[in-house]
């Protein structure tokens, strides 16, 4: 054989795998064998979004269209919207809770703050700084607490998740990318 054949070979056979794998991925994008692949909540979080606009707690906020909402009023509290969904293995639940005042939100917010079990950090929702409050032994779970420029509205979330999930992260950060003041 030649010398110059065998790079030749090789060549065109790289260039077979990489066509049939393109085929192959475009074909699995274009069916449901792609969502099979993924984690599970990823495909629902990459679905339509619907908003929830409180004008009596003056927030508005997106969620995954086809998660529950229960507004206040029944079961739930006046000050607070509770958005969830169960996932054939895991649970996601975030609630958004209004407080009353400066003294409230301090008072909620101070008795996790000198709690050394949490980790505290700090993000942006809405143009304004943020405090996320994450338990070391639950990191499933987190609290957020953040009040508009004014300082008339005050708000505290509450998010949480059955299992380490990644998607229901994504879906938690991407809600919270949302949230507007409407006061």
């Amino acid at each position: 054989m030649k010398r110059g054949f065998i790079p030749v070979v090789l060549i065109a056979v790289l260039a077979l795998v990489i066509a049939v794998g393109g085929v192959g991925v475009g074909l699995a994008w274009k069916t449901d064998i792609l969502d099979r692949w993924l984690p599970a909540g990823v495909a629902e979080f990459l679905g339509k979004w619907e908003t929830c606009r409180s004008n009596s707690l003056g927030f508005e906020v997106g969620y995954p269209g086809d998660w529950e909402v229960l507004e206040e009023g029944g079961e739930v509290p006046w000050n607070c919207v509770i958005f969830s969904k169960d996932y054939p293995r895991f649970r996601c639940r975030l609630e958004v809770w209004t407080l009353q005042d400066q003294e409230e939100f301090e008072s909620h917010q101070n008795q996790y703050l000198s709690d050394p079990d949490y980790k505290q950090s700090t993000l942006t929702i809405a143009g304004v700084s943020a405090i996320k409050l994450v338990h070391h032994e639950f990191p499933t779970i987190a609290q957020i607490y953040l009040k508009n420029e004014k300082g008339d509205a005050f708000f505290y979330i509450f998010h949480w998740r059955l299992a380490e999930e990644s998607a229901c992260a994504d879906i938690f950060d991407r809600t919270l990318s949302t949230f507007k003041f409407l006061k």
